[in-house]
């Protein structure tokens, strides 16, 4: 366990440490400092009461060999970031992180505005719409609607006639569709029969020739001789069975040449009839289309009739655009304080004011850091950028780094 006691800032601290169990402490006049009102007790330690980092208080107040780096071994972030303790210049990074803040919050503040200005502007141009709309329904009348219900109710008239003419060609197309239709399996039953006929001659015909084949032979079921006057018997028969056949397919086929063109009749037919109930289909909907277009002008015409008037609506349209010039100059307000800040942000950054410090205090170190080496006996030309990159020259001509040495 650890404790140090000193003075800070015209008040008393006692800070105590300890391992196994870890204890850290801060107390301020006897106090004991609130870790969840002062967040991390190291960072409040280092940045609001010793006003010195770990990292600034290593490189200049204690030397050791474990935990010391050399300014010339830190990495080039390092190094600004030991420059500016020493310059104390960190408040510009502070104050970056404020305006950050302030910016984050101007731009969603900036945000509700605009889109609480957008709808006030939508919301006025329906009201504005609205009362227009009111005012010429109100100039034109009941006269202008009713010319309207006259029109469409014509419109009306003719296109019902129109279905009911469309509506009266159906069935007598539908007839026609059905009598094809029966025309067709009749040609299919012609097509079957014809068929029928043809396996019938072919197997005549091979039952013929497999038995002139057996003229004169054995025949391997009785194990007789086949006479060849059966075979011409046999043979006789069959020619006269295949004649009558071909006689009846002949007059089949003659029978089905009348139904040529009845697949192309049926196509047409069946197009004809797809087009006419479409028609039928579309003036159905239009004649709906135009009826309840009458009942809305009737509706309109109530309402013209029942009107009520437009002064409270132009009041409030009044009071909408007074709000919607005070939301503007919100607006203006914040994008004015946002360009402000912005500039802000590009003083406090990096390459702002702390580089132009920075830039000040450089060729100093140089200078002092060239005057000790002289001293030292160690001629070398040493240089350090903005960008804290060393250049070290040898009898100012040959170039090296500080890890030469």
């Amino acid at each position: 366990m650890v404790e140090i006691e000193l003075e800070a800032n015209n008040k008393h601290y006692m800070v105590r440490r300890g391992i196994k169990p870890n204890v850290f402490e801060v107390y301020e006049d006897g106090i004991l400092l609130d870790q969840q009102l002062v967040g991390d007790y190291q960072d409040y330690l280092e940045e609001k009461i010793l006003k010195c980092s770990f990292r600034t208080f290593m490189q200049t107040s204690i030397i050791s060999i474990e935990r010391y780096t050399p300014f010339m071994s830190l990495s080039k972030a390092d190094r600004r970031n030991f420059i500016e303790d020493i310059l104390d210049i960190k408040v510009f990074s502070v104050m970056n992180t404020i305006v950050k803040g302030k910016v984050s919050k101007a731009n969603e503040e900036l945000r509700l505005l605009e889109s609480t200005y957008n709808n006030q502007k939508n919301t006025a141009i329906l009201k504005k719409k609205h009362i227009d709309t009111i005012d010429s329904i109100r100039s034109n009348g009941v006269a202008n609607i009713q010319q309207k219900i006259d029109e469409t109710n014509a419109e009306l008239i003719l296109v019902q006639e129109a279905l009911s003419v469309l509506v009266g060609n159906v069935d007598p197309l539908k007839q026609k569709l059905e009598d094809i239709k029966i025309k067709v399996g009749e040609k299919k039953a012609i097509k079957e029969q014809i068929a029928i006929i043809q396996r019938e001659i072919s197997g005549i015909d091979a039952n013929a020739t497999h038995m002139d084949n057996l003229s004169g032979k054995t025949c391997h079921v009785c194990t007789q001789v086949v006479p060849q006057e059966f075979v011409s018997t046999v043979l006789e028969n069959a020619h006269a069975q295949i004649l009558t056949l071909q006689s009846n397919m002949g007059a089949q086929q003659d029978l089905l040449s009348q139904y040529d063109g009845l697949e192309e009749e049926y196509s047409n037919t069946n197009n004809s009839y797809y087009e006419l109930t479409t028609e039928i289909q579309v003036k159905t909907a239009l004649v709906g289309s135009l009826k309840d277009q009458v009942s809305k002008y009737e509706r309109e015409k109530v309402k013209i009739e029942n009107l009520d008037s437009t002064t409270e609506a132009k009041a409030e349209l009044k009071q909408l655009a007074k709000e919607i010039l005070e939301t503007k100059e919100k607006i203006d307000t914040i994008k004015e304080e946002l360009e402000y800040n912005k500039v802000l942000l590009e003083l406090f950054k990096d390459s702002g004011i702390k580089s132009k410090i920075i830039d000040q205090y450089i060729p100093v170190i140089n200078q002092l850091v060239n005057e000790y080496l002289q001293k030292l006996d160690f001629f070398v030309s040493f240089h350090l950028d903005s960008e804290f990159n060393e250049t070290i020259k040898s009898r100012h001509r040959d170039k090296f780094v500080y890890d030469s040495f």
